[in-house]
């Protein structure tokens, strides 16, 4: 089970590094980006830091609010050979 939670918070911790990596390109304030998707700013850093998971609702209106298709926050997962290990166990 130690290898799955550590899977999962691999996932969580990329999600939210590339949640914050774009919300800087778009120059966007932590702010603005939590009032587009109905959140405070404090939520919005929890999400970025990986201390709150994103739900797959709440990342659908992330992803539309910084002009992202969805599929964005997902592509390194495909190549993660301990995901898929700890996934299929």
């Amino acid at each position: 089970m130690k290898t799955m939670d550590n899977c999962f918070y691999m996932i969580d911790k990329l999600i939210a590094n590339r949640v914050f990596d774009l919300r800087k390109v778009r120059n966007m304030t932590q702010s603005e980006l939590g009032e587009k998707i109905g959140v405070s700013a404090q939520q919005i850093v929890k999400y970025e830091t990986a201390s709150n998971r994103i739900s797959a609702s709440r990342l659908i209106l992330i992803a539309r609010a910084l002009n992202k298709d969805i599929s964005y926050f997902y592509t390194e997962f495909q190549t993660c050979s301990q995901c898929r290990r700890s996934i299929s166990d």
